[in-house]
């Protein structure tokens, strides 16, 4: 998994096997650690509720996605699932989730990406 913050934008990529988990209704999590005591967690969750929610508490952020969203996205050739969440800021938070696709260009971290669309037809 994959996390972009950017003011209000959180924007998370998954890979295949992590798309595979999350619609056989199992969390998925990361985490950076910045010390033995400090670390950084974000985990996704399948809930029953027809939305998609962030939470935050502690060092851990947590997205909530309804499962029957979960499940047409994974079988689907959808690429993402996205929301705006009410903050009561005046600044709502979005949140994409999107299938991680592997470069154009050949990398070794990618083995679990899912296919790039435009593989083969894109010119650099």
């Amino acid at each position: 998994m994959k996390l972009r913050i950017k003011g209000n934008t959180l924007r998370l990529r998954l890979s295949q096997s992590e798309v595979a988990l999350l619609a056989d209704g199992k969390a998925v999590e990361e985490s950076t650690s910045f010390t033995l005591m400090h670390k950084l967690v974000v985990r996704m969750e399948p809930w029953l509720l027809n939305t998609i929610e962030a939470k935050l508490e502690g060092s851990t952020i947590t997205i909530f996605c309804s499962q029957e969203q979960v499940s047409t996205w994974a079988n689907s050739d959808q690429v993402g699932m996205e929301c705006t969440q009410d903050n009561h800021t005046g600044h709502p938070l979005y949140i994409l989730i999107e299938k991680d696709f592997a470069c154009l260009s050949p990398r070794n971290d990618e083995q679990d990406n899912f296919p790039n669309p435009q593989a083969g037809t894109a010119k650099c």
